[in-house]
């Protein structure tokens, strides 16, 4: 058996859960036998805290997590690390939203580090962000915002070429904004060069004294490739759009459906 320990971050939806959000038992297993013998297990999510915390509680993983896609590194049991937190500018926030227009979304979301706004009631948006029995900020987020957040979240009332030309523009006029949509869905999202999963990745290594040969990323979508990019062997799941493909040492042969991340992780860990 191979004694090397690795840091691995694993994305949630689309890789770690299966598409009716579960981890199978099977992974589950494979995980804690991984946890015990010494390897990190790093939850790297879109997903805010409440909600990876869940799922890492299913693996008796206490280690650190990445929420927001890079945006917030923390360590929730132990504090091995300092809190790493990127947030986006609220002058620039405000001045963004100004420039795009209220009529032109169906809904908009912020999270700071303490309150959650929305522009109206979204269902949708609360169930996949957990912000149910939250005390959730209704209205126009900028009458209320004094701090800056670590998300900015546009659900577009429609979509084509010419209008998402204009609002990469207008988001990414500001110093290291950038805007990523959500492949073919209505919605988008602005963040920070720095605030990625990638840096979020290379700083938790960094932190837990593990060099670069001892990092393993794993994901299926855009908002994956610079940590899979970036770290020694980068896995793109069977079912990850193609440029995670292309960026990927590794490819599953099974899905997130069909515990895709244990072969892989077998064949780099006990190698």
């Amino acid at each position: 058996m191979n004694s090397k320990k690795y840091i691995i971050a694993i994305d949630m939806d689309g890789t770690l859960l299966t598409d009716s959000k579960k981890i199978t038992p099977k992974t589950v297993d494979f995980l804690k036998k991984l946890n015990n013998e010494g390897h990190c297990i790093v939850i790297a999510s879109g997903r805010p805290l409440r909600a990876c915390i869940k799922y890492q509680e299913q693996l008796e993983v206490k280690a650190p997590i990445i929420c927001y896609n890079g945006a917030l590194v923390i360590d929730p049991h132990n504090n091995q690390i300092k809190k790493r937190i990127v947030t986006l500018n609220r002058k620039y926030v405000s001045q963004i939203i100004d420039q795009i227009g209220l009529d032109k979304l169906d809904n908009m979301m912020l999270e700071t580090e303490n309150h959650i706004y929305l522009l109206k009631r979204d269902d949708q948006l609360n169930v996949f962000f957990w912000n149910q029995g939250l005390d959730v900020i209704y209205g126009e987020p900028c009458e209320h915002l004094n701090e800056d957040s670590m998300t900015l979240i546009f659900k577009l009332k429609e979509r084509n070429p010419e209008f998402d030309d204009f609002i990469v523009k207008t988001v990414e006029q500001y110093p290291n904004f950038n805007l990523r949509f959500w492949d073919d869905s209505s919605y988008c999202e602005a963040f920070l060069t720095n605030g990625t999963k990638k840096y979020a990745f290379k700083y938790l290594a960094e932190q837990l004294g593990f060099d670069h040969n001892q990092t393993i990323a794993i994901g299926d979508a855009e908002n994956d490739i610079g940590m899979i990019e970036w770290a020694r062997y980068g896995i793109a799941m069977s079912n990850s759009v193609e440029i995670i493909k292309n960026a990927a040492t590794h490819i599953t042969k099974d899905d997130n459906n069909n515990d895709g991340i244990i072969e892989v992780l077998k064949e780099i860990i006990y190698q």
